[in-house]
């Protein structure tokens, strides 16, 4: 190679690098989902500390940000009755509705979440559809600092949860393979998305 063609090759080199930077940077960041946090109260004392839902929107940063998802989650305003703190009944999860704040995504927190199909068990979380719209909601005995966990559910493995939630909401369903976010099953790795997940 002669030194004018291999500065030639080190130019467009430069030029192509270049060019993929310029791109990158003018490609728009996602426009962030606007979500709003309904927690319910324990005389008067959220069932969810700042710590718990840091740990829940950290899960879902790192876990949907590199699939294009960003989200705005803020605190939505005091309702004039109170969100029950338990739920028990179908019943119970339809009347979030009247709570949600249109056009945006909604996530209810609540201290504990009967299965409405095997009412001796009881869930970490749920998405559910009421009069048209749906919405998550997440029990605060799913990870550690919350209400006293189900041994049977190894609480500690799952500060994925509302990842798991927000995964049926965008239309994923649960998958077998351990440590997928979107299944039920544990070996102790870190949680993931395959790509095809990702692309949906």
């Amino acid at each position: 190679m002669t030194p004018r063609l291999r500065a030639g090759l080190f130019v467009l080199s430069a030029q192509v690098v270049l060019a993929s930077v310029e791109a990158s940077a003018a490609e728009p960041a996602p426009k962030p989902f606007v979500v709003k946090v309904h927690t319910a109260l324990v005389s008067g004392t959220p069932v969810a500390s700042e710590a718990w839902l840091a740990s829940q929107w950290d899960s879902v940063r790192s876990l949907l940000g590199p699939a294009g998802l960003a989200f705005e989650p803020s605190l939505a305003p005091a309702p004039k009755q109170p969100i029950p703190r338990s739920l028990e009944t179908r019943a119970d999860r339809d009347l979030l509705r009247a709570f949600a704040v249109p056009k945006v995504l909604n996530v209810f927190v609540v201290e504990a979440l009967r299965d409405v199909d095997e009412p001796e068990r009881q869930r970490m979380g749920v998405h559910w559809r009421a009069g048209g719209i749906h919405y998550v909601i997440v029990a605060t005995y799913a990870v550690p600092g919350g209400a006293p966990c189900p041994p049977q559910y190894r609480c500690s493995e799952h500060s994925g949860l509302l990842t798991h939630e927000l995964g049926h909401f965008f239309g994923l369903g649960h998958d077998p393979r351990a440590d997928n976010v979107m299944s039920y099953s544990r070996a102790g790795r870190a949680l993931w998305f395959s790509e095809p997940q990702k692309s949906r």
